[in-house]
């Protein structure tokens, strides 16, 4: 089945309806493995694009599939800074944001920095995640570098401390869950939330999770314990938005319904109406054979039915 370099579009609660750009595309391992990661199964590849071959692929799926979206949003399969021409990459997808009307986001675990300043003059916005749950760093994050958890979060502090010109393009997305009940997760807090006080970020997007992730054992925690969470951050002086639900899913003009859906669940797994809203019966009848041909599995999470990549 083909790998392809762009995905979606898909209903994010964050950033609307957006169309995913993965420069890496599975041919460099990410350096993390997360435990929230929404790559279940990380593919391997031995292709790679230049920038001009994916600002033409981009506008391809706009054109051909008569996409109407919100945001570019540059992330996929591995830290976006792994690719190595990323400056010109969001230099080509800042000219077609701007003829869509659409927002530029690239999303990074922030440890390399090159091109940082350069990436961050071009986007709208840059997001860093933060993940919160009831374990420890090491088992949170998976670093497969030798890297501490001081030695993270210095660079965390460097890469918000060095763009301060640009501080409000700089998101910090707080994504959190749990593994046990919520009132064991809420001995983890203090923890982590002195470590989110030093890196003293002035935007921050909250949620929980909504899908499957990588270690399959965490669950989303209740609205009540993000709305305490907001309070703890505005009280720290940070302005918080709480992303809860997505808009209504894009219905899209289907090219290769194979190729769409594989791409897709690659990078996110899709609950079943999803793929019937944004693809159509074309797009159900995709995954399904998709699951009969083992390349895509079916799962029930919190009493959803899920299409993820199959292990």
């Amino acid at each position: 089945m083909s790998l392809e370099p762009v995905y979606g579009p898909h209903p994010s609660r964050c950033l609307g309806v957006s169309l995913g750009v993965d420069p890496v595309s599975f041919s460099t391992p990410c350096y993390m493995a997360c435990a929230m990661c929404s790559v279940l199964n990380p593919a391997r590849s031995l292709l790679k694009y230049s920038p001009g071959e994916l600002v033409k692929r981009v506008e391809r799926d706009l054109q051909e599939r008569e996409l109407k979206i919100d945001t570019i949003y540059v992330y996929g399969s591995s830290d976006p800074f792994l690719y190595d021409e990323l400056t010109e990459l969001v230099k080509g997808l800042r000219e077609v944001s701007e003829q869509h009307g659409s927002r530029l986001v690239v999303r990074t675990l922030g440890y390399f920095q090159r091109a940082l300043e350069a990436v961050v003059e071009l986007v709208d916005q840059l997001h860093i995640p933060f993940y919160i749950a009831d374990m420890d760093w090491n088992t949170l994050y998976r670093p497969s570098i030798n890297v501490t958890r001081s030695e993270y979060l210095e660079k965390l502090r460097e890469l918000f401390n060095n763009t301060r010109k640009s501080a409000e393009k700089l998101i910090l997305e707080v994504v959190v869950a749990r593994q046990g009940a919520e009132s064991v997760f809420t001995e983890y807090l203090d923890d982590y939330l002195m470590l989110i006080k030093r890196l003293k970020a002035r935007k921050v997007l909250l949620k929980t999770i909504d899908r499957p992730v990588r270690q399959s054992n965490l669950k989303p925690v209740s609205r009540q314990t993000l709305e305490r969470l907001k309070e703890m951050l505005e009280d720290e002086g940070s302005w918080v938005q709480t992303c809860l639900k997505p808009g209504a899913p894009p219905r899209v003009r289907v090219r290769r319904a194979f190729i769409e859906v594989y791409n897709h669940v690659l990078r996110k797994p899709l609950k079943a109406n999803e793929v019937n809203e944004i693809y159509g019966e074309i797009g159900v009848v995709a995954a399904e054979t998709l699951v009969s041909r083992r390349l895509v599995s079916k799962q029930i999470w919190e009493n959803q039915l899920f299409y993820l990549p199959s292990k």
